[in-house]
């Protein structure tokens, strides 16, 4: 009889990090059953595209977070004392609210007070166990009688935290639980996490520690397999470089910067009134060069909106939109396809603080951080390079295998020499590359099925 998987698909990313990677194919194969746990909202794409004899997929319900709930997380992201877990948190609060100035300055006194305490990360965690609820999932628990869950986002609180309560039930009912770490940042900006799976999945050594270091887990708990999407990204382009610049609108024989804008929205949140238009500034400093050689490809975010319309792009500017999967700005396969061929074929990246620095890393691009706002009204060290002190882009920051420009003669400057001497440290680079991405080898989601088979017995 097949032993039956559990498997969350309730953050985002899941479906393009794990669904569309080969995983699925590797567990059906070795013999196993598996049932993806869903939010019903995307349920009817989710069985149209994965759902077969040995994959089955449940929709479910998604409650709204409860008091107890609200409070654990604020209180787990309390118990992390780290950079951005304070820069996130002012994000998220409007300071013209007394209530809110209370908010952060009682968060901030755990913080100073608890951040690295053990004892309290360990109440906060029974609490949890005992006193928020462990049935959510029980009708499926007595269907289905699963061997192992493997809970793909273990912090995350977007869909009813229905990873959190997957794992509280799992312990409950005395199952086998394996967690993944989903991103670079969920450790140090999430809080700690609030119930720890029997192993834990990361990508690479840096999470590794951070695991150690914020949860006080055992280093025999932890697995690291690697970056289970990027496996199909190791196998070259998947379009042609003429018939993906004639996709995108531009010339194959020019030169071509890969500039990631930041959504409207988040700057307006972040900066208040200030007049801080990073996204215009920047621009208006690209169109300088020379457009008979150089190019430029203008990704609008996966979430949000960015308003250039008063800014009259020139014929060697076009604009990228991705094309998202579900409202929450899911990638399917074939937008995470054309990512990766955004990256593979430009030849410098500005990614902005966003994970695609990772993606540029994968692929030996080189990368410039932009440091500077454009505009008046915010202090540059408060502007937008406060980022640079977010804990999982510092490997990035303090590397030499990344630049990072300060004001517009760094931009230049760095354009100048990665465009006419693209082997600039390339060899810091693919170091740089190796402690973000671990392996390159393309067996990233061979591993990890692999650690679940073994899981099972």
């Amino acid at each position: 009889m097949k032993k039956t998987i559990f498997v969350s698909v309730f953050s985002n990313f899941v479906v393009r990090n794990i669904l569309y990677t080969g995983f699925l194919r590797l567990l059906t194969g070795a013999n196993f059953k598996m049932v993806l746990l869903v939010p019903e909202k995307e349920e009817h794409y989710l069985r149209e595209n994965f759902e077969s004899d040995d994959i089955i997929v449940e929709g479910i319900k998604i409650p709204a977070l409860t008091r107890g709930k609200i409070l654990a997380g604020f209180l787990s992201r309390a118990l992390v004392d780290t950079n951005t877990v304070d820069i996130f948190l002012k994000l998220r609060l409007d300071f013209k609210k007394f209530s809110n100035i209370l908010q952060y300055i009682f968060s901030k006194m755990i913080s100073l007070l608890l951040g690295k305490s053990k004892t309290a990360a360990m109440v906060l965690r029974k609490c949890d166990y005992y006193f928020l609820p462990k049935n959510r999932f029980s009708a499926y628990f007595e269907k289905y009688n699963p061997a192992i869950v493997f809970c793909t986002d273990i912090t995350d609180r977007s869909e009813g935290e229905s990873d959190i309560d997957l794992i509280r039930e799992s312990k409950k009912r005395g199952i086998f639980v394996a967690g993944m770490v989903r991103s670079w940042d969920n450790l140090s900006g999430r809080g700690v996490i609030r119930e720890i799976p029997d192993k834990i999945i990361v990508q690479n050594d840096i999470l590794k520690q951070e695991c150690r270091r914020y949860n006080n887990v055992k280093d025999e708990n932890i697995e690291i397999v690697g970056i289970p999407h990027y496996d199909s990204y190791s196998k070259g382009p998947f379009v042609s470089r003429e018939m993906f610049f004639r996709e995108v609108g531009l010339d194959p024989n020019k030169k071509t910067i890969l500039f990631v804008t930041i959504a409207d929205y988040f700057l307006k949140k972040q900066f208040s009134k200030n007049n801080i238009d990073y996204n215009k500034h920047v621009l208006k400093l690209l169109n300088r060069l020379d457009s008979d050689k150089i190019q430029v490809i203008v990704r609008l975010p996966v979430i949000g909106e960015v308003n250039i319309e008063s800014l009259e792009l020139p014929a060697n500017f076009v604009l990228d939109r991705p094309k998202v999967l579900f409202e929450k700005g899911e990638l399917d396969k074939s937008a995470d396809q054309h990512l990766a061929s955004s990256i593979f074929y430009s030849d410098i990246i500005l990614p902005g603080p966003s994970t695609i620095a990772a993606d540029a890393l994968f692929f030996g691009k080189p990368i410039i951080f932009i440091g500077f706002n454009g505009g008046e009204g915010v202090d540059e060290t408060e502007g937008i390079r406060k980022f640079f002190r977010l804990e999982h882009l510092q490997p990035l920051i303090k590397s030499r295998g990344v630049a990072t420009a300060y004001d517009e003669h760094d931009l230049f400057e760095y354009l100048n020499n990665y465009l006419y001497n693209p082997g600039f440290n390339m060899y810091e680079r693919s170091k740089t590359a190796e402690d973000i991405c671990w392996k390159r080898d393309g067996m990233s989601t061979k591993r990890l099925a692999n650690f679940i088979i073994k899981l099972c017995g």
